[in-house]
Formats: C-alpha cells, structure tokens, sequence
C-alpha cells in the first residue's frame, strides 16, 4: 500500500500557481493600439538608422574627440498632432562653421528619406506600395474593412523631423534643422 501512495504521488505531483501582481494584471489587461505598436516599431526603425549612421557622423567631425548620436526617438506631441523624429548629435566642441552644420543636417535628413522610400527631391514616396511609415501603423496581411482611406496621406502630413546638435550634453543645444519627413525644406535656428 505504501508503495502505491509513494507511486501516485510520484506520478502526479501537485502544482502551485502564484497570483499575479495588481501592477501585472493592470498590464495584461491594457490593450495595445495601432498607433501604440505603431510608435513602438517607429522608434526601433529611427533607433537603428541612428546606430547605422554613427560612423558617419564621426568622420564628418574627425577633428572633435567626441562625436555620437544619442539614440534617435520618435514621439507624438498631442498639442500640435504632430509625431516627431529627433534626433541629437552631441559634440565635443560647436564648429564654427554654419553652413557645415547645415549641408550636414540636410544629408542626414536625405539619408532619413531614403530609409523611408521617400524620394528627397520631391519628397514623396518614391512607390506608395511600399510606404513604411503606412506599413508601421496599420495591420499587416489584412485591411480592417473600416480603415480610413486616408491613412496614408494623413500620416505624411504629421510626420516631423528635429536635428539638434548640442555640446557635451543634451541640455546645451546649439543648433537645431526641422523639417516635414515628406518635404523638402529644413528650417535652421539657433
């Protein structure tokens, strides 16, 4: 008998299961948006052509010790209706050249284009098939039969690009170039 209970003990071991948190049931039970996973993928895409153009951006500025992009980031500002991509280049020392900084902006801004198949002397998309901003806030492999069919163009219209260049740190911005992501002109200030 003994060996029986020791066998069906063995053979069906209980389990234990802990509750979750208030906090992670709160998280479980939010629900994710198109906009949410939208703005997720956004910033993965600006994070990776930061990373990308890092190399080049140090060797447009070799005569500075330091010079990196901090982690480009894509919010959307709720007074404007606006989603922005920033991204800040820190450096060690302000060039003293203007219109460098400028023809450095403005070939920054075309290498942002072109990684979103936009053609940067029109700026629109060089095949609206392939639009990836589009792609980045709707479901992929179907359409929901009540997608606006204005989606596309509604999102180029508040798309927005800020380079910053500061010195050392974030909070000492310098120079800044703003321009629409399907556009062609950039607007420099100080």
């Amino acid at each position: 008998m003994k060996k029986l209970v020791i066998f069906i003990v063995l053979l069906f071991p209980t389990v234990c299961f802990a509750e979750p948190t208030p906090t992670v049931r709160y998280l479980m039970e939010e629900k994710l948006s198109l906009f949410d996973a939208g703005m997720i993928e956004l910033n993965k895409v600006v994070e990776g052509f930061c990373e990308y153009y890092k190399d080049i951006i140090v060797s447009e500025f070799p005569e500075l010790s330091k010079v990196f992009p901090t982690t480009g980031s894509s919010t959307y500002v709720w007074d404007e209706n606006k989603i922005v991509i920033s991204i800040l280049i820190v450096l060690d020392k302000k060039p003293t050249d203007e219109k460098r900084l400028k023809d450095f902006s403005k070939t920054i801004f075309e290498a942002l284009q072109t990684n979103f198949i936009i053609d940067n002397k029109t700026g629109k998309p060089i095949n609206p098939i392939f639009d990836n901003i589009s792609e980045l806030f709707s479901h992929q492999g179907y359409q929901k039969k009540n997608e606006p069919s204005t989606l596309q163009a509604d999102l180029h219209n508040i798309m927005y690009v800020t380079l910053a260049y500061a010195i050392n740190n974030p909070q000492n911005t310098f120079f800044k170039a703003n321009a629409k992501l399907y556009g062609t002109e950039m607007f420099f200030s100080k």
